[in-house]
């Protein structure tokens, strides 16, 4: 029964792990039943962190626990690496029991992380394998163990939204009635599980009801304390669901006090933020302000050891919250500056894990075979995936030196590279040293119905609150209202959002020059089109758009040494009805009137010349079909001609490989400023992937355009490019087309985003 309730324990909630009876196996098993993970991984790492040089199986798998229950996902990932790889060559993680009992373990283990990381696809997909191998390994797991999967299982299907999933599977978690003591330990597990999976659905009464029946003198000594320290957190998150502030704050006080709490960093920061709220209601706005930040560094901390992006993104979702948090406090205490610093922090830290999700880094020179090696391992597989394959150990681990060492070398040699893999975040100061005295920065962020902006100018800086209710759908309403080329609604969508957004700041902006940092929804607005009932914004301010303030460091004051224009117009799709001849005849118009150009069209306009010849030049125009990929992001792409060599389709993915020298990339095509927003900040899409290749600045589309009108806005422009600034020169460019095509359809969809 103890080397069966080992197992059981194992499986416990919210991966806490233990032995059935202290001093029956090993140190780390000892631990483990602690909630020690901090020394098991010090003493581990202490010994030489060799795991060769372990003999037990089961030690492995709880260092790999341990990793996992700290928050150390890339430690995690190099210790699930060997213990697989052990299992595969028909190891056991525990005697008495077999291989595809392993297997079960091991999948449950990266059941834990697919949670932890909010993937719950992958969650679902690791649940169903989970249950297909308990039933392979013949002795059947017991009730209690397969209450958790199907509790999680709850939860997984609950925040996808299936429903009748998520009850079939609760209704799978309730337990029949045990007898005996070994039994009774796993009726109050069955309690423990299920009342976290009833909190997590928000059925708060259900949770504390459970929890009540949780009797802890049943569990072994060496567990009591370390289950009771997760007990007094589900109670105060039930309680909090139940507004219940009193009893809440009980339990949050009592989890936090316990010297074990900082050990479960997939909630340490959710009771840390729970506890701001109370204390942030009670008035206390400097002891909620103390709470954010140290659940931000705990957040901050576990987000640094993720290597695979797209589990960063999923990481840091669910937490957007405790940044919109810190900001509202920090307002409320009148320290606008670092309100603004904790904005650009988390702004910053989303467009990482965007930019990250890219194929490849680009990179220069000697980099080049070290940013392929941090490729290979962002692409190396969770623990789930590598269960059918044999990774080599020495192999991982050298990665993951050559990965440390790669971060090192960019810091010092690629600052624009080292700024996605390690974030800093630009202070206050130094932004306000990069505007110019006529020059006002507007960043506007938001959360769910909230929404601030402020106005940052080289010498101040303010806040305003503003109405964000149903933003998203204002925008897809102006959007739509726009795109209508019969059609005058846009003049009253227009004056609504100009309302909400700019005449409310009205005051502050005295200069001539907009930089606008979008949030969310406001990513897909053209703000030159707001109209405040006599002019258009354009008609007031230069306007650029920034993905974060942050990015005025790379993008500012770096020389452009190339010279000339490449053009390319209408390349040779293959296909009569994409043909562009207005595009045709605006890039010939464009080069022809440009000094030192290089022009390309039909099949000439490649997708292979544009990589051979692109890095030469300092102004590069593409004047084709953009297709904006909803679904794969990273697919978005601009259609050139195709050859031997390239499919014709240049894809963000691509771009980012790409090493640019230009000043300017110009895309005259259908929504090639588009992008997909991940974690409620910023977008994936070509304008990002040009920047982060080398460019200063990209002029894209927010929707389809016109052949005719485009062309007469583009010649427009570069006529202006001659004497003009970039967000100057576009403006004009688009007040000129208002005047000949004054439907904002024809005129208002280009944006510039980079510098000015």
């Amino acid at each position: 029964m103890k080397r069966f309730l080992l197992t059981a324990v194992v499986l416990g909630m919210t991966g806490v792990l233990g032995i059935g009876s202290a001093g029956a196996f090993s140190r780390t098993a000892q631990l483990t039943s602690e909630g020690k993970y901090s020394l098991i991984i010090t003493e581990f790492e202490a010994s030489g962190g060799q795991y060769e040089r372990i003999n037990d199986l089961g030690d492995v798998y709880f260092i790999c626990a341990a990793y996992k229950n700290i928050g150390h996902f890339n430690k995690y990932r190099t210790c699930a690496a060997y213990l697989i790889e052990e299992i595969n060559r028909g190891g056991v993680i525990f005697p008495g029991f077999g291989n595809t009992h392993a297997r079960r373990l091991a999948t449950y283990l990266d059941f834990k992380v697919s949670q932890e990381l909010g993937n719950h696809s992958q969650m679902v997909r690791l649940g169903e394998k989970y249950i297909e191998l308990a039933a392979l390994e013949g002795n059947s797991p017991s009730a209690y163990i397969n209450t958790e999967i199907h509790a999680n299982l709850a939860i997984a299907h609950a925040s996808l939204g299936n429903t009748e999933k998520a009850h079939n599977h609760l209704n799978l978690a309730i337990s029949p009635d045990l007898n005996g003591e070994g039994e009774r330990q796993g009726f109050n597990l069955i309690r423990f599980i299920i009342a976290s999976a009833f909190s997590k659905l928000s059925q708060y009464e259900g949770a504390i009801q459970n929890l009540d029946l949780f009797d802890a003198n049943f569990l072994p000594e060496g567990l009591r304390s370390l289950f009771q320290v997760n007990v007094e957190f589900e109670y105060a998150r039930a309680y909090m669901g139940l507004n219940d502030r009193q009893n809440a704050a009980k339990h949050l006080h009592a989890f936090l006090s316990s010297p074990q709490a900082s050990e479960f960093g997939a909630i340490y920061w959710i009771a840390l933020h729970m506890l701001s709220r109370i204390n942030a209601e009670q008035g206390d706005l400097q002891g909620a302000l103390e709470n954010l930040m140290q659940a931000l560094e705990k957040i901050e901390t576990q987000r640094s050891t993720l290597l695979v992006s797209a589990n960063k993104i999923g990481f840091v979702a669910d937490k957007q919250k405790v940044y919109w948090d810190a900001t509202q406090i920090l307002i409320r205490l009148g320290d606008l500056r670092k309100a603004f610093e904790t904005v650009e922090r988390g702004k910053s830290r989303a467009l990482v894990d965007l930019l990250a999700s890219k194929s490849r880094f680009a990179t220069r020179g000697d980099d080049r075979n070290n940013a392929a090696l941090m490729q290979d391992l962002e692409q190396l597989s969770l623990l789930s995936v590598a269960l059918g394959d044999n990774p080599n150990l020495d192999d991982v681990r050298a990665r993951s030196l050559a990965n440390n060492t790669l971060r090192q070398e960019l810091t010092k040699k690629a600052p624009q590279l080292s700024s996605l893999v390690s974030v800093g975040e630009a202070g206050l100061a130094d932004i306000q040293g990069r505007l110019g005295e006529d020059e006002v920065l507007l960043e506007y962020y938001g959360h769910n119905q909230d929404l601030i902006v402020f106005a940052v100018t080289g010498t101040g800086i303010n806040a305003v609150q503003l109405n964000g209710e149903d933003l998203a759908e204002a925008v897809a309403l102006f959007r739509a209202d726009i795109q209508t080329v019969n059609g005058a609604n846009f003049q009253s969508s227009s004056r609504t959002l100009h309302d909400r957004l700019i005449k409310p700041i009205a005051a502050f902006l005295k200069g001539k020059r907009l930089t606008i940092v979008p949030h969310g929804p406001l990513h897909y607005l053209p703000f030159g089109a707001l109209h405040d009932g006599g002019r258009y914004l354009i008609e007031r301010f230069e306007i650029r758009l920034l993905p974060s303030a942050s990015v005025m460091r790379f993008i500012g004051d770096k020389s452009v040494a190339a010279q000339g224009l490449l053009a390319f117009g209408n390349p040779d799709l293959n296909d009569a009805k994409y043909d562009l001849p207005g595009a045709q005849k605006e890039t010939t118009a464009i080069a022809a009137a440009w000094t030192n150009s290089k022009i390309l069209l039909r099949k000439h306009a490649s997708e292979t010349s544009f990589k051979k010849f692109a890095g030469q030049f300092k102004y590069l125009h593409l004047a084709s079909h953009g297709v904006f990929n909803t679904d794969e992001p990273l697919k978005s792409k601009m259609l050139l001609a195709p050859d031997n060599d390239n499919d014709g389709e240049l894809t963000v993915d691509e771009v980012y490989e790409l090493r640019l020298n230009a000043e300017l990339v110009t895309l005259s095509a259908c929504e090639t400023g588009l992008g997909d927003i991940a974690s409620g900040d910023d977008v994936i899409g070509l304008s990002r992937g040009f920047i982060y290749a080398g460019a200063r600045s990209v002029v894209a589309s927010l929707w389809p355009v016109a052949d005719e009108q485009t062309a007469f806005l583009m010649e427009r422009f570069y006529f202006n490019l001659r004497t003009m600034g970039k967000a100057k020169a576009l403006g004009q460019a688009q007040i000129d087309t208002k005047d000949k095509y004054p439907h904002p359809v024809y005129w208002a969809a280009f944006q510039v985003t980079g510098g000015g």
